[in-house]
């Protein structure tokens, strides 16, 4: 698969290697994500983040077919964030604290699957407000 027909993305792996529990080898997990029909899979770490490219870009679809693959294959659910490479790049960009943008032990930033329902609901009511 060529880089002009393919996306990279990013998927964000929950509760996997911690504490000595739900052991996934980074090897292993490279592996089932070359299996799927990824390329240039990389992981970091233990930390169960996989770069990835892939052709199609819905990431919800995506995110379905890994997290169903992976539970049939290691026997647990992982909850399974996978986001393209842009979204990362945004996130860098409209980081709101730049003064620490060079410290990155004292930056650090969550992946949340959805907008929280609070925050939802303020911006809802500004954009009517105008």
């Amino acid at each position: 698969m060529s880089a002009k027909q393919s996306t990279v993305f990013v998927a964000l792996f929950s509760g996997i290697n911690v504490g000595g529990n739900r052991i996934v080898k980074m090897a292993e997990l490279k592996a089932f994500f070359e299996g799927l029909g990824f390329s240039d899979v990389a992981t970091y770490v233990q930390s169960g983040n996989v770069v990835f490219r892939a052709k199609k870009g819905d990431v919800a679809a995506l995110t379905k077919e890994i997290e169903t693959a992976f539970e049939k294959k290691w026997g647990f659910n992982s909850r399974i964030l996978v986001r393209d490479a842009g979204w990362f790049e945004r996130l860098v960009k409209d980081n709101p604290y730049p003064e620490i943008a060079g410290e990155p032990t004292k930056l650090h930033a969550y992946a949340l699957e959805r907008e929280p329902p609070r925050l939802l609901a303020r911006r809802r009511a500004l954009q009517r407000i105008g």
